[in-house]
């Protein structure tokens, strides 16, 4: 699209947006309805920034496109071995943990590394720190700790599932006295007459590590058979003392009644509030192929307000987006997006503004490797009825969450791009090509962008792995 039709499509289309060549439309949504509730800035302390998953910060260096336009390669920390954690920020230090098992304490400014901590028999680290007080949360493959901020020393660590296939890629959110956390397994990847692991959320204590509340989400029993795992990471509604949180799901009949759901939880008891299922009688192993979809919510909810109510929303692999009443469980509106299958559909959280939610879903054509026709789709849907505002088709599927800060939706693609979007009509701004896949999502805190690359989910087999690291822009 040339100028000065772009121009023109502002003009005459409003709010419902014109198609150009290669699927998307452009929107003009007002200034004032893509700006962030959250007060949030200079710190990014947690997975989605703020406890309502919103992925929305203000930054006043990111204040216009023109900024945007002129960002550049601040500095850039290679890694020994894979990055999906997005990055926690917080009084000039970023957080970061690899493959390794090592997490990572750099200087904001230059990237000088302060502390790195092995976590040892923890394994991997996938999912994103949590950064409360003078400490550092993190998890591993199936173990939680607390690493000291000042010196990267280890003050506890809680086994928070025995089961021996548990692997922890929800990232743990501290709220009060509580570190919450979901737990999931890679058991589905075995082929097994009767598979054993149990999906679960786990409270502990902050100071000490003590579990204090475990949900079961599945009982592997004849009323609710093995599987769903919990993905997702946390989402916190301080008023009404809740947590909301997506499940996976099962892996034998019967499939749990709680699989392939948005649950709503108390925070004090784990006990479950309300449950708003999106695909029932969903079982599914990668041996099997199936015979289920394999429809997780394994994005992290986001709150906001809309049609006049407190709302929740996340989307699913099949990719249907709700957003659902926080009181009820109700769903309020509901849009489905192409299109559903085990690695397609709403793999990554959205972000929300005052009055837009941002969500992407996959098209993933055929078979574990990416290929050029594998692409996604980013949408602006309206927080009110979740119409379809504006949409932006992409080069290649996405896995890290959405960001937006001043005006902008930030996201990584498993091309190795990272780019950016104006929140306000869906037109690339800039992008830049980084040395691995991302799978991390964007986090903008202290006039700086961060990303973590080396996704290596859907490599080759034999294939060799590719650069990883964390990428600093300004």
């Amino acid at each position: 699209m040339n100028r000065t039709s772009f121009i023109f499509c502002l003009l005459a289309c409003g709010l419902t947006g014109c198609p150009i060549d290669d699927g998307s439309i452009v929107g003009n949504i007002p200034p004032e309805d893509v700006a962030c509730t959250s007060a949030q800035d200079g710190t990014w302390s947690r997975y989605g920034g703020t406890l309502d998953g919103a992925h929305c910060v203000k930054d006043p260096a990111f204040r216009d496109a023109a900024v945007v336009s002129g960002l550049a390669v601040a500095w850039e920390k290679p890694l020994p071995k894979g990055a999906t954690s997005t990055p926690a920020v917080a009084n000039g230090v970023t957080y970061f943990g690899d493959w390794s098992g090592v997490l990572h304490a750099v200087k904001v400014q230059d990237g000088s590394e302060l502390w790195s901590a092995n976590l040892g028999t923890m394994g991997v680290v996938h999912s994103s720190p949590a950064v409360e007080g003078d400490a550092v949360y993190v998890a591993g493959r199936n173990t939680v700790a607390a690493i000291d901020r000042t010196t990267g020393a280890v003050r506890w660590t809680i086994v928070a599932d025995d089961h021996p296939d548990v692997l922890l890629d929800s990232s743990p959110i501290v709220f009060g006295n509580r570190v919450l956390i979901g737990v999931a397994s890679n058991e589905l990847l075995t082929e097994k007459t009767d598979y054993t692991f149990r999906g679960s959320i786990v409270a502990f204590d902050r100071a000490s590590g003590a579990q204090l509340w475990k949900t079961w989400v599945s009982q592997n029993d004849m009323t609710s058979g093995a599987g769903v795992s919990v993905w997702s990471s946390a989402t916190i509604d301080a008023m009404r003392n809740r947590l909301y949180v997506g499940t996976g799901q099962g892996y034998e009949k019967p499939a749990s009644p709680l699989s392939d759901s948005l649950l709503a939880l108390d925070l004090s008891t784990g006990a479950i509030v309300w449950k708003n299922q999106y695909t029932a009688n969903d079982f599914y192993t990668v041996p099997a192929e199936g015979p289920g979809p394999d429809y997780d919510v394994g994005a992290t909810p986001a709150l906001f307000r809309g049609a006049g109510r407190d709302l929740v929303g996340v989307g699913s692999k099949a990719g249907i987006y709700k957003a659902v009443d926080r009181d009820s469980g109700e769903v309020v509106w509901k849009v489905e997006l192409p299109s559903g299958s085990a690695v397609g559909g709403c793999m990554a959280s959205s972000a929300v503004t005052s009055k837009v939610v941002y969500v992407n879903s996959n098209q993933w054509i055929d078979g574990p490797i990416p290929s050029p026709d594998d692409t996604s789709t980013t949408y602006a849907l309206s927080a009110d009825t979740g119409a379809i505002l504006w949409k932006r088709k992409l080069t290649a599927p996405v896995f890290g969450a959405l960001t937006v800060a001043n005006g902008v939706v930030y996201q990584g693609l498993i091309d190795h791009k990272l780019v950016a979007l104006d929140a306000r009509t869906g037109r690339e701004l800039w992008r830049d090509t980084l040395p691995g896949a991302v799978g991390a999502g964007i986090s903008v805190a202290g006039g700086t962008l961060f990303v973590s690359y080396g996704f290596e989910f859907f490599k080759a087999p034999g294939a060799p792995s590719t650069p990883s690291g964390v990428r600093a822009y300004r």
